[in-house]
């Protein structure tokens, strides 16, 4: 009686091990979907962020362009009245 009881306890415990496999397959599986979710919510970010940064580096140009011409064209334009004035400083001395 004993040995049966052994054998029924072991069988028993092989169906457990077995669920309990299958539980952990389930996690296994699902925790592989969520990564997999995780790695497209990442890479969807990761393109909003280099279109993000593509369009700032852009508007940082654009930025920095716009700033350069109106720097030459102030220099240009004082250049120009300082040599005017020089000039009539000359021409009345």
């Amino acid at each position: 009686m004993e040995v049966q009881g052994e054998g029924k306890r072991r069988s028993w415990r092989k169906k457990g091990s077995v669920s309990l496999e299958r539980k952990g397959w389930m996690r296994w599986s699902v925790y592989e979907k969520k990564k997999e979710e995780g790695v497209r919510f990442t890479k969807k970010i990761k393109e909003v962020k280099e279109s993000y940064k593509l369009e700032f580096s852009m508007r940082s140009t654009f930025i920095y362009w716009k700033l350069r011409y109106i720097i030459i064209l102030k220099t240009s334009f004082f250049i120009y009245i300082f040599s005017i004035i020089v000039s009539i400083h000359f021409f009345f001395v």
